[in-house]
This record gives C-alpha cells, structure tokens and sequence, in this order.
C-alpha cells in the first residue's frame, strides 16, 4: 500500500499553493496587465500566453478578470452589469481553492448583480437589492472569465461600448450605479452587527474591458 500522508499536510498543502499563487499576482506596487495589489482588479486584455502559467490551463477564448479580497475585517461590494447574450463567469474561490460561488448565465443569469462578499465571522444587515455571499476563508480569488469567439468579437468586447453585452463603466462622480454602490456602503456601514466594519470597500462594477 502506498504511505498515507500526514492529514495536517492535506488539509494546509492548499493554503500553501493557494497563498504562493496570491503572491505571485499581487505582490506588485501597481496594476498591469496580469497582476495587481490585493483589492485591485487584473484586467487582462489579451488572451492568455501559451507559457502564463497564473493558474493551473488558463482558456485561450476568454478576457480575464481577476481580484484577490481580504474579507477578514468588513466586506466588499462586488457587482456585475448586464451581460446581454454574452457568456461570462464569475467563480469565487476561498483559501482551500474551493467554489463557493459561481455568477453566470446558468447559475445567476445576465442581469445586473450586486453581491457582498463577507468573511466567515462577519455578522450583519445588508440593504435591499445586495446579495450577502459568505465566503469560508479570509481570503477570497475572483477569477472572471468572459467569453470572445473570434478576433472580431475581441474588439467588440474591448472597445464598442453597449454591444455584445459588454459595456464601458465610467468612473465618474455622475455615475448613477457608483453612486448607489456609495449609499449601500454607507448603508451596511450604519447597519452592522456582532463583527465592528469600520468602513466597506467597493470594488466597482467588474468588466475585463473597463478602461
């Protein structure tokens, strides 16, 4: 019989490799192309090279959108808007690099979506219209795909505002969905419970194409 390995190797081995891949992609001072500082998006524009090796067989026909969160404390605001008819998804991976949720067309729909993603001891009052999603660990990887079927389409998805279901979001203080992403930061702020949030970090609308 082939040894046993020691159950403490088995349960932290993936925190291991799960926290050298966190590493790998944030420990930077600013954003590029393929890493970012924790809390910061990866917005990749290109498809992914034969030789990136960020995960385990990255697809060669999605734009990536990727973010590392530390939930430990208070939560993040994480919204998607509507994708029309094109194809994306969202998979939120905790510390043991298990699923504990997935947004896209089968799972959640097209429509817009606002959830709260929120640490395992976080206890409080969300306002209407924020879906709390309570993730197992501390630390928690969005790794976003949407889907683009041919050079022509890539274009679309990158630069052509409101078409194939991608759309542009301005970062601006006229911006209708920032502004009600502020007031449900301030509203789950005022209504917090057994865990003191002293602030909730928005992480705005997520488009592998935002410029």
């Amino acid at each position: 019989d082939a040894p046993k390995l020691p159950e403490d190797i088995l349960t932290g081995y993936p925190l291991v490799t799960f926290d050298l891949a966190r590493r790998q992609q944030t420990n930077v001072a600013r954003a590029d192309g393929e890493h970012a500082p924790m809390g910061q998006l990866i917005k990749m524009r290109n498809y992914p090279a034969v030789d990136n090796h960020c995960c385990a067989a990255p697809n060669a026909d999605t734009l990536y959108t990727i973010v590392w969160l530390d939930v430990a404390r208070e939560p993040w605001v994480f919204s998607i808007p509507d994708m029309g008819d094109r194809y994306y998804m969202f998979p939120m991976l905790d510390g043991f690099s298990e699923v504990f949720k997935v947004a896209s067309p089968r799972t959640t729909g097209s429509k817009p979506q606002i959830y709260a993603i929120t640490g395992p001891r976080w206890s409080g009052t969300l306002p209407a219209g924020v879906t709390e999603v309570k993730s197992p660990t501390a630390i928690v990887w969005i790794l976003g795909r949407i889907y683009t079927w041919s050079d022509r389409d890539f274009l679309e998805a990158l630069y052509r505002p409101g078409e194939g279901g991608i759309r542009r979001r301005a970062a601006e203080p006229g911006d209708q969905d920032l502004r009600r992403l502020a007031g449900l930061a301030k509203s789950i702020a005022a209504n917090r419970g057994v865990v003191q949030v002293p602030k909730l970090i928005i992480l705005g609308v997520i488009v592998a194409a935002a410029i």
